[in-house]
């Protein structure tokens, strides 16, 4: 899911860049790698929990916002 749209739809902050254009670009430009499936990476005040990933990208991602 592109970054742009979230932020929009649902009031983030996902920083934009020319390196990622998804959510699931963002993620590994975060962590560093391709995470496995149960690891939770953390952004200002937002939970990334990683349910699925196949070999080369995130399939599945559950997003928690915390206060």
């Amino acid at each position: 899911m592109e970054i742009d749209y979230l932020n929009q739809k649902f009031k983030l902050n996902i920083p934009v860049s020319e390196q990622y254009e998804t959510l699931g670009g963002f993620i590994i430009s975060l962590n560093e790698k391709i995470p496995e499936n149960d690891d939770k990476i953390f952004y200002n005040n937002l939970m990334f929990k990683i349910i699925n990933v196949s070999s080369s990208k995130i399939e599945i991602v559950e997003l928690i916002i915390e206060d």
